[in-house]
């Protein structure tokens, strides 16, 4: 229902003529196109009984997500309060793919030299 309201909102939405409509437009139409994806998935899972991160359906949704970023070349960034799981959901997302993950955690004490000598270590792990 929330998504729909979303759709609806986005659908009614009237640009004006200005310099930048174009993008603006661009990029209405594609929260659209997402949101009614989003809204077909869930309407596909809720039919289903998906009741369980471990059902078979959510899972072809999620591994279809990852490898869709993976082949895109996207990489992950999260970002939010501690605590709140970013790292054992990147990990986790990492296993699904047979990958290795390294977590780091940046702050002000990381400088040029410090993020050099990850990635020197990085490349020479391979």
């Amino acid at each position: 229902i929330e998504l729909e309201a979303e759709l609806d909102g986005f659908t009614r939405t009237e640009l004006k003529g200005s310099s930048s409509s174009h993008v603006l437009e661009l990029k209405l139409k594609s929260l659209i196109l997402d949101t009614i994806h989003c809204i077909e998935v869930a309407q596909s899972l809720t039919a289903n009984g998906v009741k369980s991160k471990d059902h078979w359906l959510w899972q072809k949704q999620l591994r279809f997500y990852l490898e869709k970023g993976m082949h895109m070349g996207l990489g992950g960034n999260p970002y939010g309060p501690a605590g709140t799981g970013k790292t054992e959901s990147v990990k986790a997302l990492g296993g699904q793919f047979g990958r290795q993950v390294l977590v780091f955690n940046c702050d002000e004490g990381i400088d040029v030299k410090s993020m050099g000598r990850i990635f020197i270590g990085l490349v020479k792990c391979g």
